[in-house]
């Protein structure tokens, strides 16, 4: 896929969303509520669309037509119920795109679908996916010896598990759990007898072994995961991105995620897994956010440096109003690029972000500069977990007080305060809209404009070394 558009859907109105993939993968953070988990649903409808309307045979013309649209209400926007849903995907349009749809192979995974009941039954569970028909069809390739092996193999050397599934004899192809270690067995009330994340996961990993198995190389084969590891145990969630990135070669993927921390993993690991860039389209990398009610992406990437921006402030003829509203926009997102990665917590509106940033205490702040490089909650949570492996207990909780002194003593805080207070004291630069003044007369004086470049560049220079820490973002090395 090259282009995904979305309008007057869910929670995207005005302007809607627009993903530019140019045949990448996609990696998205959203906050819960930004519009994540509807840019899914979206894509769902998209790929299947008359198994999701299911509109009977016997309506035809104007009747099928009323009938769409009354059950296409659900997904219309609140406030624009009169106004036709957009979802385009290389600009084929929703209802005139069957032969798009037919060239793809599309699989979706979600959170819902790796919820499961008392027992494990592979009928239920593929009645809970979108997959393709073929794959749902081919249940006699999932309930035989070999893919139950190849499961069993994955958990054990992928993931160090020690639980296995077989075949239960009886209806409804149910699956037993073994963990001969710890002497359970049972293939009823797997919840009461295994913890919730690992059964999460095998359900996952017999959907993904599914998945692979479905590949068509006539097809674009195309992968869609959202939140797949919400209720999975931390030390998994590393090793779903290996073995996403190691085995889903030949899908084009896309990865949708609330958890900043699974985002800047996943940042650092796709570059630390990925060898051979020639097989690889690369990644796309984007964050969602709430701006005014309604969701917007991050334009951190696209739009101007202050490098940029202060060229363009010293070209004759520059329009300062409209420089002035670019100056804006920047500060607005190194404020959201700051607050992603100092993990302030979900995603605020501009306003909220700066009083959290403005009321922070440096213990509340981990983040300092040491040896040039920027440190933040990850990484001292790795100096911590290093000097108990160490072994060495010696003035063990004087050398770990150090250490938070390093971050409390920072003045990163301190520095990174006085910024943001001296451009929120330029607002009528950087904040105020350009209705704030009268037509004809100049929004903004030449000076606040380059106090306000010099204090982007700044901030610029602390988000930049943020992006850096570990290769890429703000995330511990497994």
């Amino acid at each position: 896929m090259e282009r995904i558009k979305i309008n007057h859907f869910k929670p995207f109105r005005n302007a809607g969303i627009n993903l530019k993939l140019g045949g990448k993968h996609l990696l998205l953070l959203g906050e819960n509520g930004s519009g994540k988990t509807s840019i899914c649903e979206a894509l769902e409808l998209f790929f299947y669309y008359d198994k999701i309307l299911n509109i009977p045979s016997h309506l035809i013309g104007e009747a099928r037509n009323a009938e769409i649209q009354t059950r296409l209400n659900k997904y219309r926007n609140g406030k624009e119920l009169s106004t036709p849903i957009e979802i385009e995907v290389d600009d084929y349009k929703l209802d005139v795109a069957d032969d798009y749809r037919s060239s793809v192979n599309a699989f979706f995974i979600g959170a819902k679908e790796l919820r499961q009941n008392q027992d494990l039954s592979l009928d239920r569970i593929l009645s809970t996916v979108r997959f393709p028909q073929t794959a749902i069809n081919h249940l006699n390739l999932y309930w035989d010896k070999f893919f139950i092996e190849d499961v069993n193999r994955t958990l054990k050397e992928e993931f160090y598990e020690d639980i296995e599934i077989e075949i239960e004899q009886g209806g409804g192809h149910k699956f037993k759990l073994k963990a001969t270690k710890r002497g359970l067995e049972t293939s009823e009330n797997v919840y009461d007898n295994f913890n919730e994340a690992a059964v999460h996961l095998i359900v996952l990993i017999i959907l993904l072994k599914i998945v692979e198995l479905n590949k068509e190389s006539n097809k674009t084969n195309l992968l869609v995961l959202d939140d797949i590891i919400t209720s999975l145990d931390a030390g998994n969630r590393g090793l779903i991105i290996k073995y996403i990135i190691k085995y889903f070669d030949g899908f084009q993927k896309i990865v949708l995620t609330h958890n900043v921390s699974f985002f800047n993993l996943f940042i650092y690991m796709k570059n630390a897994y990925i060898s051979s860039k020639d097989h690889n389209p690369g990644w796309t990398e984007e964050t969602l956010y709430i701006q005014k009610e309604s969701p917007v992406l991050s334009k951190y990437k696209d739009e101007q440096t202050a490098d940029g921006l202060i060229q363009e402030r010293n070209n004759e003829g520059t329009n300062l109003n409209d420089l002035g509203n670019k100056i804006r926009q920047r500060f607005e997102s190194l404020l959201y690029e700051i607050a992603r990665l100092a993990q302030f917590g979900n995603f605020y509106e501009t306003s909220q972000i700066l009083d959290c940033l403005l009321n922070l205490k440096p213990q509340d702040f981990y983040i300092c500069l040491k040896n040039g490089k920027l440190n933040n909650t990850y990484s001292l949570l790795n100096e911590i977990r290093n000097a108990l492996k160490s072994g060495n207990d010696f003035r063990l909780k004087e050398r770990l007080l150090e250490k938070f002194k390093e971050y409390d003593q920072s003045n990163n805080l301190i520095w990174l305060k006085e910024t943001v207070t001296d451009m929120k004291m330029l607002q009528k630069v950087v904040l105020h809209q350009l209705s704030h003044t009268q037509r004809g007369h100049p929004h903004f004086q030449s000076a606040e404009i380059d106090a306000a470049l010099y204090l982007l560049k700044k901030m610029e220079d602390f988000v930049e070394k943020g992006r850096e820490m570990n290769g890429g973002g703000n995330v511990y090395i497994i």
